[in-house]
């Protein structure tokens, strides 16, 4: 009778720990479940996603950085070929999912975002009109090709499995540049 006695109350002390740590359980997943909702928030979420870091290094080049690679798209990339004067070309594979939007401009500012690139300029008619340290000017300019199409309105829709040439160069040299992309 002794023995079953010291069952029972070993027993019931396991089973008043059981509770115990149950009770601090609940009260830590309830806690710490409010404390995040309350942290949480979709403007904290959306600045996360549409900003860059402080500490990403800032450029004032289009042309500095590359996205090398094929993303696991299936149908939903865009190959991005950016020719800068002073500097090599960038080549970049992007998947369009990972880009808010579906237009060139949406394209350009989320190629941008991804590398830190300050200035993207487009004008009211969605013409591009400067990027990073590259501004049109009386002799120079920005032009952007799917092709050998030149694409006037980058407020336009982005073709999936397209490649998109965006180059700045002499106004002059632009059509000459433009025939040899095509080749």
């Amino acid at each position: 009778m002794n023995i079953r006695k010291e069952k029972l109350t070993v027993f019931y002390e396991l089973a008043m720990i059981m509770f115990a740590f149950l009770l601090i359980d609940i009260m830590l997943f309830a806690g710490l479940r409010s404390y995040f909702r309350a942290k949480f928030s979709d403007v904290k979420m959306q600045a996360i996603i549409d900003e860059s870091s402080d500490w990403k290094e800032k450029t004032d080049d289009p042309c500095k950085w590359a996205v090398y690679g094929d993303p696991d798209a299936k149908d939903t990339y865009i190959k991005l070929f950016v020719s800068c004067p002073d500097s090599p070309s960038s080549t970049n594979t992007l998947d369009l999912r990972a880009i808010r939007g579906d237009s060139y401009d949406d394209l350009l500012s989320g190629y941008s975002k991804l590398h830190g690139i300050e200035g993207l300029i487009i004008n009211g008619d969605g013409a591009l009109t400067g990027w990073g340290k590259l501004i049109n000017n009386s002799e120079s300019r920005w032009a952007c090709y799917v092709g050998v199409e030149e694409i006037t309105d980058l407020r336009a829709k982005v073709s999936p499995k397209s490649e998109v040439h965006c180059l700045y160069a002499n106004k002059k040299d632009i059509n000459i540049i433009r025939n040899e992309i095509s080749r």
